[in-house]
This record gives structure tokens, C-alpha cells and sequence, in this order.
């Protein structure tokens, strides 16, 4: 018997050409950048199509929509399958997964001012003090949080992690990654000191941890969609459910919040967000609410989804949608269910980031 897990191309993507409720209304671009630049707005992470060049970050503000900011600004296509997007002080860090790079960008002008190189898979990147950490590894190989300083983006270490490292989190003076599997499996999320560059620790989760997010006493929740494994005719034969559990980040307990009678289907990185007491989650058949002191969860929202971002002033539920491979969108909901607005999108969003502050 063989283990291996169908997984598709993921969704990234910004927001762009959107801010109206007509669909069709015209991109208008900034017409001059000024102190604030696109250093506030609203960020929707479009993925592009596979081997097409076609990911974009799309940017919109009160009076402004660009679809893809960064072609825009830089007279180039930005690259193929951007997997995320991290903000840091005045850069933005962009990474392309098929292109293997991390584009560094102004966040003011929105002008790239490196390309980190050196990737083989990239998935995330966040930036700690001095040094940028990028995971990477498809499961088989290269399965590492590569360190690249801020002075010239040189590579200065590479640390080992469990298969498929995605999702990284700074909390508690240390990185949380959780090790998905790539195109094997891995349950297990990666303790690292972001100053020895060295592994404190690895917490076994659940399997293919995907959805990650912070409650307000910064303790991580994270989202297990479980496994399914298949035989030599590619019949499945064993399925581990999704699940939900907190890590204490201080002392690294573990507590279960949900255990689910059936496995979400979704294969995608943003799944989960929280705000307010509650973590919203995509489930197949729509948006449940769950509380985190009783555990109680809530459906709110049916229909399928890709992924969901909370805007933070507001609590209004962001969800990427494709409902065909020519129909990407954006739906905005109230934190109680109600549809307020929805918006076309580049193609396939993953992720919405909100600059206000």
C-alpha cells in the first residue's frame, strides 16, 4: 500500500479592480503616491494559473482599485502561483511559488527593491528583527525555514523542519510552523528560536495542519484536515477526520476544540481566522463559527469557499470563492451571516490582507 495525497495548485492571490458593486467598473490607478503610498488599503493575494505568469496582488482603498498593483507599478508580470503575502514596517514580502522567488517591494511606492532567490517551494515568509525566514519544501525535498538577511537577502542558514513546512507564525519570541506535508503527509507543527535558528521543539497535531490563526491571548489554533491515504488502484482506503486544536504558546499544551465526524475537503492554506472570542472556519458546505471558550460551533454562512480573512476594525468576514475556472470572486459577509457586498476578483484569491493602521 501506498500514502499519497491529491492535492491541487493553490489559490493566491490580493484584491484588486474591485471596489464598487458593479463588477464591470473600470480599474482607476493612484494617481500620485504620496507619504501613505499603498502603505493602507486592502490586499487581495491572487494566485494565477499554473505555468501561466498570471498571479497578481490586487489594491483597493476608499477611492482606488488596481487589479495588479505590482504589473502596474513595475512594468512586469509579478510571477506564476503567488502563494502569500507578509507586510513588515514599509516592505511587503510577495511570494511567487513557480517562479521560486519572494519579491521585496516597497510598500509606499509598491516598487520592488529585491528578488530573493534560492527557493526551490516556497510557501510563507515572515520577517523577525533582522533576518527574513521563508518556508520551504514540497515534502520529498528541501524542507527547510531558510534564513536570508535584510542587509543584501543572502541565505544565511537553512533549518530543518518536518514535510511540506507552510504556514509561519512569530509568537511568544518564537516561530510556529506548521509542516502540512506537501505531496506527502505531516502532522506536526516546527518550534523555532528566530535567534540560534534552532529547533526548539516539534508538537504533534493532527494530520496536514492548514489553517492557522492567533486568539487574543496569542495562543495558535490550528486546523487539521486530515488524511486520506490510497491503495495501488488509488481507492481510498483510510481517512483520519479534520480537527481543531489551541497550542498554549508558552507552554506548548495542547487542547482539542473540535473534533469533526467528517474531513474537510478543502485543500488550502487560509481556513481559519479568528476575532472577537470566535474562529471562523470554511467546512464543505459552508462557514461555521466556533467559540473558543465553549466550543460551541455554528454554521453562518453556506456555500463554498476558498479561504477567509477577518477585517479587524469591522469583524466583516472575507471569503474567496471560484466557483468556476472563469469565475473568481469576493464575498463580504457581517460577523452574524449577512451577505453586504461581493466583487470580482484576478483569478483564484487565497487571502485578503487589511492596512489601516
Amino acid at each position: 500500500m501506498k500514502t499519497r495525497i491529491f492535492k491541487v495548485v493553490l489559490f493566491s492571490g490580493l484584491l484588486a479592480a474591485f471596489f464598487s458593486c458593479k463588477k464591470d467598473d473600470p480599474i482607476t490607478p493612484l494617481p500620485d503616491v504620496d507619504e501613505v503610498g499603498y502603505s493602507k488599503g486592502t490586499f487581495v493575494v491572487c494566485e494565477g494559473a499554473f505555468n501561466t505568469n498570471s498571479g497578481t496582488i490586487m489594491y483597493m482603498n476608499d477611492t482606488v482599485s488596481i487589479s495588479d498593483v505590482f504589473a502596474e507599478v513595475n512594468n512586469r508580470p509579478l510571477g506564476d502561483v503567488v502563494q502569500s503575502m507578509h507586510v513588515y514596517d514599509t516592505l511587503a514580502y510577495i511570494v511567487v511559488n513557480n517562479s521560486q522567488k519572494i519579491e521585496v517591494v516597497n510598500l509606499v511606492t509598491f516598487q520592488s527593491i529585491a528578488t530573493i532567490r534560492g527557493v526551490s517551494f516556497p510557501q510563507h515568509v515572515i520577517q523577525v528583527q533582522n533576518n527574513v525566514f521563508v518556508t520551504n519544501g514540497n515534502g520529498y525535498a528541501d524542507n527547510y525555514v531558510y534564513v536570508f538577511n535584510t542587509t543584501n537577502y543572502e541565505k544565511i542558514d537553512s533549518i530543518p523542519t518536518e514535510a511540506g513546512p507552510n504556514q509561519i507564525l512569530y509568537l511568544q519570541d518564537r516561530l510556529f510552523v506548521a509542516n502540512t506535508g506537501g505531496w506527502t503527509n505531516d502532522s506536526t507543527i516546527t518550534v523555532i528560536n528566530p535567534h540560534s535558528f534552532s529547533v526548539d521543539t516539534v508538537l504533534n497535531v493532527g494530520d496536514m495542519p492548514l489553517g492557522c490563526t492567533v486568539d487574543k491571548d496569542n495562543n495558535l489554533l490550528v486546523l487539521c484536515k486530515g488524511l486520506t491515504t490510497y491503495d495501488e488502484q488509488w481507492n481510498p482506503t483510510i481517512k483520519s477526520n479534520s480537527k481543531i486544536v489551541l497550542i498554549n504558546t508558552e507552554t506548548f499544551e495542547l487542547t482539542t476544540l473540535k473534533d469533526f465526524s467528517h474531513q474537510i475537503e478543502i485543500f488550502a492554506t487560509n481556513l481559519m481566522s479568528y476575532y472577537n472570542g470566535i474562529a471562523y472556519y470554511i467546512d464543505n458546505d459552508g462557514v461555521y463559527s466556533l467559540r473558543t471558550d465553549t466550543h460551541e460551533a455554528t454554521k453562518i454562512i453556506s456555500g463554498n469557499f476558498y479561504a477567509i480573512s477577518i477585517e479587524p476594525k469591522t469583524g466583516n468576514i472575507w471569503l474567496c470563492n471560484t466557483s468556476s475556472l472563469t469565475q473568481h470572486t469576493l464575498e463580504v459577509y457581517s460577523s452574524s451571516g449577512s451577505k453586504i457586498k461581493e466583487y470580482n476578483t484576478e483569478n483564484y484569491p487565497n487571502a485578503v490582507l487589511f492596512l489601516t493602521e
